[in-house]
């Protein structure tokens, strides 16, 4: 932003307000983005703090700009704000969960949606992401498989506006630095487990979705699902844990090991519709029948659910409040905490819609 140049027809404020004022208005600070800290803003255009000051509490009074609390000054958002979305293949997939939520968007939010594959994004040239991507106002993006060291990322911060991850975890939010809407893992999985158990389930085995690559087996530490056991009074059975490998899928010896005896468990619960989907498929592949009186659970946001045969019991992350809470975000009135944990919807038995598709 070039420096103030005064001038004796007017006040120092005004001037400094009127640059500002520009700049809203120009696009070079759109909608939502955060304003320098009056110190950051003093250093720059060289006038005293009170000149600052005043400056913003005149652009405050013209309705151009609002202070989030212990957050600092933002830029209000006008009605022709244009929302950047990072998409990825789920979200291009109509009956996904967040195929699902852009549709939703697109019908009932008056912003305009630019889409961009974060591949796009990572090698775009630097002059032309500096140039062409200062429009946004804030970023939807949808891409989860970051642990925070991604191009993309630091490219998206360098923007200094919102950005969102509507279908996240809390270590996500935690390492990117943006806001991030999740569904509470402990709350999820004692709602599954208890509905098992009204079901008449006793034994209960996990099947984890393992990446090599973030060592992470379990949504929960497996630790944390023994306790859940403990505290709804069900069985342990003899290695309950089984593990999904996703880069030599699906020739799993050790999930071929954790399948032989089905009657050991009354039930399985899946890391999430992704691991249930792999799971059913490993069976597929090596002729191996799921007993139709065992339950198979997967919590998280209904997806992959209509291709699985026999059916998937699960909870899913309440669609309605999570469109809500995007839709603040886009609004400019997402919580102070920068996070949202979102409420669950009750345990539905979802039938496959395309049964013998994985035949």
């Amino acid at each position: 932003m070039p420096r103030l140049k005064f001038s004796k027809d007017q006040p120092l404020y005004m001037e400094t307000a009127a640059l500002l004022r520009q700049a809203i208005k120009s696009g070079e600070l759109p909608g939502n983005s955060r304003l320098d800290s009056v110190t950051g803003l003093a250093r720059e255009f060289h006038p005293s703090r009170k000149v600052i000051e005043n400056a913003l509490k005149l652009l405050k009074e013209e309705g151009l700009i609002f202070s989030r609390p212990r957050q600092g000054l933002y830029v209000v958002p006008t009605e022709n704000d244009t929302v950047l979305v990072v998409t990825s293949m789920s979200s291009r997939i109509p009956e996904t969960a967040q195929g699902t939520l852009l549709a939703l968007l697109t019908k009932t939010d008056g912003r305009k949606f630019e889409f961009i594959e974060a591949e796009l994004l990572r090698h775009a040239p630097a002059d032309l992401f500096k140039n062409s991507f200062r429009k946004y106002s804030c970023v939807l993006l949808f891409n989860q498989s970051y642990c925070g060291k991604e191009p993309e990322l630091e490219r998206l911060r360098s923007l200094n506006i919102p950005v969102l991850l509507p279908f996240a975890t809390p270590e996500d939010g935690a390492a990117t630095g943006f806001h991030a809407l999740y569904s509470d893992a402990v709350c999820g999985s004692k709602t599954l487990l208890q509905h098992l158990k009204d079901q008449g389930c006793r034994r209960i085995g996990f099947i984890g979705w393992h990446d090599v690559h973030k060592r992470r087996l379990f949504r929960l530490p497996q630790e944390k699902y023994i306790e859940l056991l403990d505290e709804l009074g069900l069985e342990k059975p003899e290695r309950m844990f089984g593990t999904i490998h996703r880069d030599n899928f699906p020739g799993d010896s050790s999930l071929n090991e954790f399948m032989e005896n089905w009657q050991r468990f009354d039930a399985l619960v899946c890391y999430s519709h992704l691991s249930a989907l792999h799971l059913y498929a490993w069976c597929k592949s090596h002729n191996v029948r799921i007993p139709e009186d065992l339950m198979v659970g997967a919590c998280g946001i209904k997806l992959h659910s209509e291709l699985l045969d026999p059916p998937l019991t699960a909870f899913h992350v309440d669609g309605e409040t999570h469109h809500k809470e995007v839709l603040n975000f886009l609004q400019g009135k997402f919580p102070v905490n920068e996070n949202v944990n979102m409420a669950i919807s009750p345990i539905l038995k979802i039938h496959a819609s395309t049964k013998g598709k994985l035949q």
